[in-house]
């Protein structure tokens, strides 16, 4: 028997095909449907879910949409899944969760339950990537575009690259502390930002550690090369590029731009992110 599952979608999702979805659930009465219509409207749906008695959550939409259902969700005994129709999709494509609607449904009617770690930075959930430095001022003009897509968070990219500089970061972690100057520095629960592009080759997302990335800036002319590496995940190898594991690790410094699992926000100095080791019940594909 069907768990009794809330679809939780937001309706422009995957050009539209959030808005189909519910013809792809018709007949099936353990499944309900409810739609997103303002920023942090799928925590509210998802804590409601809580106290309907729906045994799953699905999040219909980006990695947005996710953070917000599992942020409601954490340290429940609600399973979360999720419809990977967003611009990156960064946790499904780490988890191989299809962004096709029906193969995606498949997979959340027979995949497995894990265990997801989260990651705490000051308070606010993360489950994918976050951090500071080009990717969230990216994120930041991403986010201001009426266009989406792969090719929209190029030509982001590609304005900001000339205009950031880099910021010196303290890092702590247990008795060590460092600085670093960094173009980017992350901290990672799994491998992909979304487009395939890997900040952390070697990350898993239930393995109680998070993945500090730090890339320093590179000669333009190694540009290229660099991208290349991050879409074969292959950075480790890669002079301009440094990633350790940690359970928790504090960071100082200015932090004018951030972003959590791809969306803009703001962070005040000392950051401090911590695992939190199997907090979100979640459906993966039996295949991993």
């Amino acid at each position: 028997m069907t768990p009794k599952t809330l679809f939780i979608i937001k309706p422009g999702a995957g050009a539209g095909a959030g808005t189909r979805l519910p013809r792809h659930l018709a007949g099936n009465e353990a499944c309900t449907t409810c739609f997103t219509t303002r920023p942090g409207h799928a925590a509210e749906l998802a804590t409601a879910a809580l106290r309907e008695g729906y045994a799953r959550v699905v999040a219909v939409g980006g990695d947005g949409t996710l953070n917000e259902v599992g942020s409601a969700l954490v340290g429940t005994n609600v399973v979360m899944g999720v419809i990977p129709l967003g611009s990156g999709n960064g946790l499904a494509r780490h988890l191989g969760i299809s962004t096709r609607v029906n193969k995606a449904l498949r997979q959340l009617r027979d995949g497995k339950e894990m265990l997801l770690d989260a990651i705490d930075i000051n308070g606010k959930y993360s489950f994918n990537v976050s951090g500071f430095g080009l990717d969230a001022e990216v994120a930041l003009l991403f986010s201001r575009t009426s266009s989406r897509g792969f090719f929209s968070y190029a030509r982001a990219a590609a304005l900001l690259w000339f205009r950031h500089a880099g910021r010196r970061y303290t890092f702590r972690s247990g008795d060590a502390q460092w600085e670093e100057h960094c173009l980017i520095a992350s901290v990672a629960n799994s491998s992909r930002y979304g487009y395939n592009l890997s900040i952390a080759p070697s990350a898993s997302a239930s393995d109680g550690l998070l993945d500090l990335c730090i890339i320093k800036r590179p000669p333009l002319y190694l540009l290229p090369i660099y991208i290349f590496r991050a879409m074969t995940r292959r950075l480790a190898n890669s002079r301009y590029y440094h990633a350790s594991r940690h359970e928790e690790v504090i960071i100082e410094g200015d932090f004018p731009a951030g972003h959590l699992d791809g969306d803009p926000c703001t962070f005040t100095s000392p950051v401090r992110a911590r695992v939190i080791p199997g907090a979100l019940r979640f459906i993966a594909p039996s295949s991993r």
